[in-house]
């Protein structure tokens, strides 16, 4: 089975209220038929910086995106991870420790 890695933005519009604007609620619609829908049968995984990230924010809408992703997979963050991402702000010192 193929893998993908999800970040915040999926979670995040599947939760989120339904928007005003015609663009974003057609983009959460989409997310919500496809993460419904099975993923496109691929094997979802996320990462610790993901679980950060959607853990932030409103305390309801926090809960609600973690809820949404608890069963998943979490990438471990290897050497490699570390390398390509030394110097960007994507990956938290927490996450890059390994720590929840």
């Amino acid at each position: 089975m193929a893998i993908a890695y999800i970040e915040s933005s999926v979670p995040s519009f599947y939760v989120a209220r339904p928007s005003r604007q015609i663009a974003m609620l057609a983009k959460q619609q989409s997310t919500r038929d496809w993460w419904d829908g099975g993923c496109s049968g691929l094997e979802i995984v996320t990462s610790l910086e993901t679980i950060d990230e959607i853990g932030r924010g409103e305390p309801v809408m926090a809960r609600d995106r973690l809820t949404l992703v608890s069963e998943l997979p979490i990438l471990e963050v290897t050497d490699d991870v570390v390398v390509i991402a030394d110097g960007t702000p994507q990956i938290s010192d927490r996450a890059a420790k390994g720590g929840f």
